[in-house]
């Protein structure tokens, strides 16, 4: 399994240009979904661009959930549908900058034994990449760079 990623400009340049675009290429057999693509425009999963929070599984995904903004997001209730999946762990995508899942929620997922990892979003698109190729089940709530899902 190898994973690329073609970056157009430099990583820094691409996180604080509205424009960048930074293209994932994956060496799997197509089993499940893959991010192919994160930018300002959304995140393309296989050949579908999703605008806004998202939530994909290692064979599903939703491009609409209802969810709070991201610090109101402390109860687990509202991830039970996406939960049956009984995933390994939940990626969170926090957007442009790693912000900690709430501490309830982080709590909730433990006590299930499920892992959580909090870490941007371009992060985490890598890293749901890396873990669908070693066949892990994983589950990613991705929230937008444009941090409108903060909730401030």
């Amino acid at each position: 399994m190898r994973l690329r990623a073609f970056y157009k400009q430099t990583y820094e340049d691409a996180t604080q240009n509205p424009n960048a675009m930074i293209k994932f290429e994956l060496d799997i057999p197509q089993h499940g979904n893959v991010i192919r693509r994160y930018s300002r425009e959304g995140i393309q999963i296989n050949d579908v661009l999703v605008r806004g929070v998202c939530i994909v599984g290692s064979k599903t995904f939703d491009d609409a959930p209802d969810l709070p903004p991201l610090r109101m997001l402390t109860d687990i209730a509202v991830l039970e549908p996406w939960l049956e999946q009984a995933p390994d762990i939940l990626l969170l995508g926090t957007g442009s900058a790693q912000i900690m899942a709430p501490i309830d929620l982080q709590a909730a997922l433990l006590g299930r034994g499920i892992g959580v990892e909090a870490m941007d979003t371009f992060a985490a698109c890598r890293c749901f990449n890396v873990l669908v190729a070693e066949q892990r089940n994983v589950l990613a709530v991705l929230f937008p760079s444009d941090d409108s899902h903060l909730g401030e």
